[in-house]
């Protein structure tokens, strides 16, 4: 599915979200605060073809017929593959790279420099200790996918995992929601990832393995469990059979499952990339809505600007 009825803006940045079956793409015009392109391009296994080959394949179908703007774009690693750590440092700490560096090693197989990583400051822990986001990716998985995008001359600007932009489509979208925790829930092939985010930060994560025949009662009985237990391991007990779930991914463009888990597992709906955000891409409601959820990262990223 492609739509690019209208002349790309200079201005548009795009966002490209790559998973194991699809490819998406979306282009938002920020002058606009509106979404002006979206693509989405499937990934096609050939007999004798490897999956590189595949996803470049279709890489390169999608270049030659998106009107990207530029080259720039904005691309995502999946989250299931990252490792994300929040780690206490004494405030008192002069060389906080070489303290996370070590810190990061406690968690990893392997050395610390077979790992792309990055922090961020999270504030100050209940015992007054700093805390800092860390998220580290295998070398050599970011510079397979970076070269597989310069092959089809595209510049990844920001490579940034699909856990986060959620997190920031969640937050362009959802204002009233920012100062209560929420869950994303992101689904795709037989694994969910569950996102607690707060105040429009990471605030922890899981996995939902529910393998190839998840029917919705059972999924929603796990995604409760899940729930429950994240928000207990971030001091929320209590709150996980109230807290939201927003939904996304491509477990969720099957008919009638979203509803059918949201009346087992109650508070449960689909995460609208565009209930804020405006949407100019010549769809229709009808047309568009069978898209929204794989659109949600791929906005996500766009929406990150250029950093």
């Amino acid at each position: 599915m492609i739509r690019n009825d209208m002349k790309p803006e200079r201005n548009c940045i795009s966002g490209l979200d790559i998973q194991h079956d699809y490819l998406t793409v979306a282009q938002y015009a920020p002058d606009d605060h509106a979404v002006m392109l979206v693509a989405i391009q499937p990934i096609t296994a050939e007999r004798g073809t490897s999956p590189d080959e595949s996803l470049g394949r279709e890489l390169g179908a999608l270049r030659n017929r998106f009107k990207f703007v530029d080259a720039d774009i904005n691309c995502s690693l999946r989250g299931e593959y990252a490792i994300i750590k929040k780690v206490p440092v004494d405030p008192e700490e002069k060389e906080i790279g070489t303290a996370l560096t070590w810190e990061l090693g406690q968690h990893i197989i392997g050395s610390v420099d077979e790992y792309f990583f990055d922090y961020e400051e999270c504030g100050r822990s209940a015992d007054g200790l700093q805390e800092y986001l860390i998220v580290a990716y295998r070398k050599e998985h970011v510079e397979h996918m970076t070269a597989l995008l310069r092959r089809q001359k595209l510049t990844p600007c920001i490579v940034d995992l699909d856990l986060f932009a959620l997190i920031n489509v969640f937050e362009a979208n959802y204002p009233e929601f920012k100062a209560q925790p929420a869950v994303l829930l992101h689904a795709e092939g037989e694994k969910a990832q569950l996102i607690l985010t707060h105040h429009g930060k990471y605030i922890d994560h899981e996995s939902i393995d529910y393998g190839a025949m998840a029917d919705p009662q059972t999924f929603a009985e796990l995604l409760n469990a899940e729930v429950e237990r994240l928000c207990s391991f971030a001091t929320l007990s209590g709150k996980g059979t109230g807290i939201p779930i927003f939904t996304a991914g491509s477990l969720f463009i099957q008919d009638g499952f979203l509803e059918s888990v949201a009346s087992v597992a109650g508070n449960v709906s689909l995460l609208h990339p565009f209930r804020k955000i405006g949407c100019r891409v010549g769809l229709d409601n009808d047309q568009l809505s069978a898209y929204l959820a794989q659109l949600c990262v791929a906005v996500g990223l766009a929406l990150r600007g250029n950093e």
